[in-house]
């Protein structure tokens, strides 16, 4: 593996809970010991999620396979057309930790990412590696998402926070995303990132909230509320 993809490894620690409790979980991070304090303004994230036709990445995760890639498009802000420097990341999950091999792409708009055809002509032009190119002749877009993204560090900087809520699942069809089929998912998703060396310590951050660990992926989730 590439020493640079070895380098951002990190491990995620996800928490799940009804999004009604946001505002004692606000309340929560404030008082922690652990000072959490915003990072960045909040922002909505958006995403392509892309599989094979017999749904692989999706079965692996379900599984619990150890070593496994999810395969995406990111992209910020409200703009469903007009998509503004996207980003291709193949999210590789090895044991417990996880790293991102990232492609910028350029400025676009959605449809063009949802054609098999436009798609691939769209990386030719962004500089895409010719090993990732023949990867999506084996990948179909599945689902698009976008929530809404709370930034938050510890003090000392060895934890990051993310908390994600109003998270929308829609499901694509032949004629691009289907927003007739949107669905809901009224969860807050909260996840701790930190660096392996860290991880000794990060059993006590928990401890001050009433969350269980879970293993809860987005992916997995809008697939089983759009398509299953």
């Amino acid at each position: 593996m590439r020493e640079d993809l070895l380098k951002s490894r990190r491990y995620e620690r996800k928490y799940v809970m009804d999004e009604k409790y946001l505002n004692q979980l606000r309340h929560m991070l404030k008082l922690h010991p652990a000072f959490f304090r915003e990072l960045y303004v909040d922002r909505q994230v958006n995403n392509i999620y892309y599989d094979t036709q017999m749904f692989q990445g999706y079965d692996e995760n379900v599984q619990g396979v150890a070593d496994r890639v999810k395969t995406r498009i990111r992209w910020y802000g409200n703009s469903k057309a007009h998509l503004a420097a996207p980003v291709l990341e193949y999210k590789i999950k090895r044991g417990l930790a996880g790293m991102k091999d990232s492609f910028a792409l350029g400025s676009t708009y959605l449809g063009s990412l949802l054609d098999s055809a436009t798609l691939i002509k769209h990386f030719r032009e962004s500089g895409v590696p010719d090993r990732v190119i023949e990867d999506f002749h084996h990948r179909r877009p599945t689902l698009i998402n976008s929530y809404q993204r709370s930034y938050l560090e510890s003090a000392d900087r060895s934890y990051r926070l993310t908390i994600d809520r109003e998270l929308l699942y829609y499901p694509v069809s032949r004629s691009g995303m289907d927003t007739s089929r949107v669905s809901r998912d009224p969860s807050i998703i909260l996840e701790i990132k930190y660096q392996p060396e860290d991880d000794r310590l990060v059993s006590e951050i928990p401890l001050r909230w009433p969350m269980r660990m879970s293993k809860s992926s987005k992916y997995v989730r809008g697939v089983e509320l759009t398509t299953i």
